[in-house]
This record gives structure tokens, C-alpha cells and sequence, in this order.
């Protein structure tokens, strides 16, 4: 399980680099500058920070189906909130995982 934690961690890193070069790097300064649009969808690394939570999401999903024992998880994110995965299952299930694991 920690082997791909990291390797989500990784991935969600190197697209957060990648995206933060080039041609976003004046805008996303711009955007910063300005109190008003700070957390708006105007700001180009609001729009990264969604990316980069949407592909940790779909990372954590891809990769825990492989792992056996694990059925259900909860994650708690700054845009999701609480959420457990896969769809169909509750939090409660979850927590069984979350003791096995400790």
C-alpha cells in the first residue's frame, strides 16, 4: 500500500510541477497578486489544485483495486470533502480497512 501511495504522490507532484512552467507561470503571479480572485476559478492554480486532486482521486482508485483486502476507503479532501470509494460503499466499510492497515 505505501509503494503506491508514493507512487500517486509522485505522479500528482510531477503534473503540479508541470503545470506550474511556462506560459502559467506570469498568469499564476498575476492571479496571486490580486486578493479578489485568490480562490476564484480564475486562478490558474485553483484550476492545477482541482487537477491535481482529481488525479490523486482517480490514482488512488486505479491502484487500491489491485490490492487485495482493500474494499472500501474514505478520503478526505480539501474539494471532495469525505468521500469513501468505490461508490456503492459506505464509510463504515471503510473503517475496517483503515484498521487493518495501522
Amino acid at each position: 500500500m505505501l509503494r503506491y501511495c508514493r507512487q500517486i504522490i509522485l505522479e500528482a507532484m510531477d503534473h503540479v510541477r508541470g503545470r506550474m512552467r511556462g506560459d502559467n507561470v506570469p498568469v499564476m503571479r498575476s492571479h496571486a497578486a490580486v486578493a479578489a480572485i485568490k480562490k476564484s476559478v480564475e486562478n490558474p492554480t485553483a484550476v492545477i489544485d482541482q487537477e491535481a486532486e482529481d488525479l490523486i482521486v482517480a490514482l488512488l482508485n486505479f491502484k487500491f483495486a489491485k490490492l487485495p483486502g482493500v474494499d472500501a476507503y474514505t478520503v478526505f479532501s480539501e474539494e471532495l470533502g469525505i468521500k469513501t470509494f468505490p461508490e456503492d460503499a459506505f464509510e463504515a466499510d471503510a473503517d475496517r480497512i483503515k484498521a487493518r492497515y495501522r
